[in-house]
């Protein structure tokens, strides 16, 4: 690596050591768009796997390697140098933002949506945004995206549901369709995507010639393995899981040494732009401006199997990630995904929970929604009130945002009532039962 700025100051970023490392570093993909920066590195102990490194366009770094949260490695110092050559001016810009000299600004269309609860808190559905809800089960994170997607429907645009779980494509949405439907007044079609994930096609059910031109049309896909997933945005890969190593315990049994199972993800090929994946030529031809992941956190499963696997969990979802930032920037589409949920049994200050994914969910997703239950096992009673039996309010669903690009986590609380159209606005605020 030559020729790289002199007038960056590297030694903010990062220490000698880790400035000197860089430049032995290999970089073999280098991207620089309007969504950030994506570099693959290959690793030095195994050059034939990989680092994935994203830096977003206000500062926020990340490494599959799993370094202390948003720290300067030498992958992505390395990153940071070629990209400097590349494109000086935008990469010393993005660097401020990583030193916290200044923040970037956007000016974001928010169209609102017919629930005032949810408008006062988020503002609205942010168009070219990623966009998080997370929570435990049966909180209904997928039935509000569904019904959030009916704003978009009335701009003349279509959706995709990616069904990661095999249930909300095949068996929920039809049923949300038809009562959504009657909701809005309007006359929304189901469309299945069947993707071929060896061939990088796919095809339409109904065919495309017969699919209504003059109706809203929502796209379904169904893809539960995280190599699928990852092959329809244009990343083929294939996971590699190391075998146990041998060993013979004090009776002289050979077992299994501890390490052996671990899965990493080992990169074929990666398409650089995004209109000529498979994902993106379906938003494209069809004016997909809405796009729904349930989940994103099911595919990843795998990774947490046995022994912890959270750097080749990185690699699959810094890939995933950038792709879908890439999406949203293009194509100007509103990416909604939809999260488990954890909490920490020794954080007292984790009350809502978090998004199931480690650091790279925050930083990629700008908006993050937890909704919850009310404590009680048979609901809650409205605040300040006498009203109702116990069980009345199971219905009600409290949403607070853990991350909003104006606002602190956690300052605001809102409520939303279940009923048999979908989410309607609460009248009243209820209270958890202690």
């Amino acid at each position: 690596m030559s020729q790289v700025p002199t007038e960056i100051p590297w030694n903010l970023l990062a220490s000698q050591s880790v400035i000197k490392r860089a430049p032995l570093v290999k970089i073999e993909h280098l991207r620089i768009s309007r969504a950030g920066i994506l570099g693959i590195v290959q690793r030095v102990s195994d050059p034939n796997l990989t680092r994935i490194v994203t830096i977003t366009h206000d500062g926020l770094c990340t490494c599959s390697c799993e370094g202390s949260y948003n720290n300067v490695c030498s992958h992505l110092l390395a990153v940071l140098m070629l990209a400097a050559i590349r494109a000086p001016q935008e990469t010393i810009n993005i660097i401020r933002y990583v030193l916290g000299e200044e923040k970037p600004l956007r000016n974001a269309y928010i169209p609102t949506t017919d629930l005032l609860n949810f408008n006062s808190l988020v503002g609205g559905i942010p168009v070219g945004a990623l966009f998080g809800i997370f929570g435990v089960p049966a909180t209904n994170k997928s039935l509000l995206s569904l019904q959030l997607s009916y704003t978009m429907f009335g701009f003349g645009a279509n959706a995709l549901l990616v069904d990661t779980e095999g249930g909300s494509g095949a068996h929920s949405l039809p049923f949300w369709v038809e009562r959504f439907n009657k909701r809005y007044g309007l006359d929304v079609q189901i469309v299945e995507v069947k993707y071929d994930w060896e061939k990088l096609t796919w095809k339409l059910d109904p065919t495309e010639e017969k699919i209504p031109k003059d109706k809203p049309i929502f796209f379904v896909v169904d893809l539960r393995m995280i190599h699928k997933v990852l092959s329809f945005h244009g990343v083929q890969c294939h996971l590699e899981i190391t075998e146990p190593k041998k060993k013979k315990d004090k009776e002289g049994v050979v077992i299994d040494e501890e390490g052996g199972g671990k899965i990493s993800i080992r990169l074929k090929s990666f398409e650089d732009n995004i209109k000529r994946t498979p994902i993106g030529q379906l938003v494209d031809k069809f004016n997909i401006k809405y796009i729904i992941y349930d989940s994103i956190t099911n595919p990843q499963e795998l990774f947490v199997s046995g022994q912890l696997n959270f750097p080749g969990r990185d690699d699959a979802q810094g890939l995933w990630f950038q792709q879908i930032q890439e999406i949203a920037q293009e194509f100007n589409a509103t990416i909604m995904g939809i999260f488990h949920a954890s909490r920490s049994p020794t954080d007292q200050y984790d009350t809502h929970g978090h998004p199931v994914g480690g650091k790279a969910v925050g930083h990629n997703f700008k908006y993050l929604l937890s909704i919850e239950r009310f404590q009680g096992a048979m609901g809650a009673k409205p605040m300040g009130t006498d009203i109702g039996n116990k069980g009345q309010y199971i219905n009600f669903r409290k949403i607070v945002m853990l991350r909003h690009p104006t606002k602190a986590p956690f300052s605001e609380r809102y409520t939303l009532e279940l009923k048999d159209s979908g989410f309607w606005d609460a009248k009243f605020e209820p209270q958890d039962e202690k």
